[in-house]
């Protein structure tokens, strides 16, 4: 996995289609969300376990990177339905990141923290 992927990412705006043009917005301050990657490339919560429904593989910047997973999965005291996603998209530069999850609508930038 590249270097600068591992750790805590904010999101900081979202794609939108409007009227046929795409524009990017910023989220409200109560939507905050953040985005955890481990040094193995799994996709983490706060607490550091595996998020569910997270990818197995990472496009970053064209390449495949498949995730090698060390990390134990959070229990849920309910059942759980996945969308089928298992290779997410990546533009990763420096210290912004844009992820695409299996839908060109779903694009979501996100500064390192």
């Amino acid at each position: 996995m590249p270097d600068g992927l591992t750790g805590k990412w904010r999101l900081v705006s979202r794609e939108i289609a409007q009227n046929g043009i795409t524009k990017w917005q910023n989220p409200a301050p109560a939507d905050s969300m953040f985005l955890y990657f481990s040094k193995y490339g799994e996709v983490v919560n706060s607490s550091g376990y595996l998020t569910v429904c997270g990818p197995t593989s990472l496009e970053i910047n064209g390449s495949i990177h498949k995730i090698k997973f060390h990390t134990d999965p959070e229990k849920y005291p309910f059942f759980v339905l996945c969308a089928d996603c298992s290779i997410w998209k990546i533009d990763l530069q420096q210290n912004e990141l844009i992820l695409n999850k299996c839908a060109p609508e779903s694009r979501t930038k996100y500064k390192k923290e």
